[in-house]
């Protein structure tokens, strides 16, 4: 029998947040992640917040809101842009094909 009344003892402590630990690295990813995620949800907030301020100050004291309406002549002139478009696809899918046959 052998009597070691001094040995030494070898403590490898390996803590959850020692420098080498890899759950360290996923602890710092994941806090960075919430991070990014709370700081999108704050920023969209605060420009839905914005955009509501925008169009309140639209609004004239009758509760009309006082945007530019569109006249009947300028959708007028767009739908018969359309239409002569509509005119010349037709024309063009239903003319035939003009080409040179070169076996002839």
């Amino acid at each position: 029998m052998k009597i070691q009344l001094f040995k030494k003892k070898n403590k490898f402590s390996h803590s959850k947040w020692s420098i080498m630990s890899p759950g360290r690295h996923w602890h710092i990813a994941l806090a960075l992640a919430s991070f990014l995620v709370v700081a999108s949800f704050a920023f969209g907030l605060y420009l839905f917040i914005e955009e509501n301020r925008a169009i309140d100050s639209l609004s004239l004291d009758d509760g009309k809101v006082a945007v530019d309406t569109i006249s009947y002549e300028r959708i007028k002139k767009v739908l018969d842009i359309f239409t002569e478009r509509e005119k010349r696809s037709e024309e063009i899918l239903n003319s035939p094909a003009s080409f040179s046959d070169p076996s002839l």
